[in-house]
């Protein structure tokens, strides 16, 4: 099938693509960001009276057992949103890398069932 090995070749150089598109400058952290504000409930301390002390920020993160939220502290603030940014970016190339090497896989061996058997 003429078609499909044009098919093929494009998906090919689209994985190529987004894999040289996976590599981030600095740390990557696969987490959510945390802002949170508090009140200290000391009399006549401005948190009393509505304004809240804050934003902390944290980073909400999954150890493989449960989410874990670890403080960021200001001067890190910018750094670690890169991170997260970083993060995010190389977790939508995985999930491209993935949907393409389907499609592929679907390019080649179409006639394949999921038990393995071989139709036409």
């Amino acid at each position: 099938m003429p078609g499909n090995k044009a098919r093929e070749l494009k998906i090919r150089k689209q994985r190529v693509n987004v894999a040289d598109g996976m590599t981030a400058d600095g740390e990557i952290i696969k987490g959510s960001l945390i802002e949170r504000f508090t009140v200290c409930r000391r009399p006549g301390c401005r948190c009393m009276k509505g304004k809240k002390h804050g934003p902390y920020l944290y980073i909400s993160v999954f150890d493989g057992k449960q989410p874990r939220q670890v403080y960021v502290p200001v001067s890190m603030h910018a750094e670690a949103r890169k991170w997260l940014r970083n993060g995010k970016k190389l977790s939508e190339a995985v999930n491209r890398l993935t949907q393409l090497n389907v499609e592929l896989l679907r390019l080649q061996y179409p006639n394949v069932t999921a038990k393995g058997k071989v139709t036409r």
